[in-house]
């Protein structure tokens, strides 16, 4: 006997905080319809133990992504008791052609601190990124010093934090490396010895020749601000196989696909930041979730203002138009029926119908 069809669903609400999440699931499809999906943070934390006398690091990866799990029907309503009692449906070739795609699963090993190639992937991954961060700040620099004041020489000096400027004379343009990251290279190779210098020192190179080589580095290929995207991009779909109270290979059984934040198709972001108005509903819908604190590389956040918006009405892939059918408990089929009475194209049936 052939398999049963399988489809790509996504689930919710999964946090079951009111009285009634039958009526919060109804709210979700609402902001749906309007606004697109949601694209979340998710914070994950690796370690990278490094070799001696280098010390341990624990890095921080934040996917921004709407996750969706492959599924048979008959698998649906018992994944339904943990994700949610409404859904989306869509074919798989339609929300590969959105941008979904499967995440890469990573086991964190046992016996070393979960530390083992996955991991060490994961992070030296988040070293390419901010290398490659570093050198389009370093070229935006040198680019509009270049145009202005090309055989001026650059400059060093140490700011009030310990951190080093670089500047070039006649121009109010910096490009500053943080005292942080100084700290940080003596700690993962005591041998740094680089102090900033308390006066203005050249670095042997006037604003021309820095230029000159930065674009020597990205000749042929694209340029610094785009593989920067791509590489955040890239850290979003990786997640790892299990969590420290789950069961061996929890997450790697979800089968999870994603569609994420950070991608442009035909030169355009595929997400944007969300409105105003959708950021007071998701207050109002859950501020427990929303409103709370996380804590990214570039400091302490609130969620709902690192969420982004996915496939609005006005978007580069509308969304409505994708989905193949939305499920929804029965008690309130009509209630989701109505809610996408403008888009006949969508069958609503209820969840219930899938056992």
């Amino acid at each position: 006997m052939p398999d049963q069809k399988r489809f790509m669903y996504h689930n919710f609400p999964r946090r079951r905080t009111t009285d009634d999440p039958v009526a919060k699931g109804l709210a979700i499809l609402k902001l749906i319809v309007s606004n697109g999906l949601l694209l979340t943070p998710e914070v994950e934390h690796w370690r990278d133990s490094k070799t001696a006398p280098s010390p341990a690091e624990d890095y921080v990866a934040v996917a921004r992504r709407c996750c969706f799990t492959e599924l048979a029907e008959k698998e649906v309503l018992r994944h339904a008791e943990y994700f949610g009692s409404f859904a989306l449906e869509f074919e798989s070739r339609v929300l590969v052609d959105l941008g979904a795609m499967p995440v890469f699963y990573v086991p964190r090993t046992t016996g070393t601190d979960g530390y083992g190639p996955g991991p060490a992937l994961v992070t030296q991954l988040a070293h390419v990124q901010e290398l490659v961060s570093r050198i389009n700040e370093f070229r935006r620099f040198a680019a509009i010093a270049a145009d202005v004041q090309p055989a001026a020489p650059v400059l060093g000096v140490s700011d009030t934090r310990g951190g080093l400027v670089l500047s070039v004379p006649g121009l109010d343009i910096t490009v500053i490396v943080p005292r942080e990251i100084i700290d940080r290279a003596r700690q993962v190779n005591p041998r740094f010895n680089f102090v900033p210098p308390a006066t203005p020192q050249t670095f042997g190179l006037t604003a021309a020749a820095l230029n000159s080589l930065l674009n020597l580095l990205h000749w042929g290929i694209h340029d610094p601000d785009v593989l920067t995207g791509t590489i955040k991009a890239l850290g979003s779909l990786f997640y790892s196989t299990e969590r420290a109270d789950d069961p061996f290979l929890s997450h790697y059984r979800q089968r999870e696909w994603r569609i994420i934040g950070g991608v442009r198709k035909n030169g355009r972001e595929v997400s944007a930041p969300i409105s105003e108005e959708l950021r007071r509903a998701l207050l109002e819908l859950d501020a427990g979730f929303f409103g709370r604190t996380i804590y990214l590389p570039i400091g302490a956040k609130t969620l709902v203002d690192e969420c982004e918006a996915f496939g609005g009405p006005s978007s580069v892939s509308p969304l409505v138009h994708a989905i193949r059918r939305v499920l929804a408990p029965a008690s309130v089929l009509a209630g989701a029926a109505a809610i996408f009475a403008p888009h006949p194209g969508v069958d609503v049936v209820a969840i219930e119908s899938l056992a």
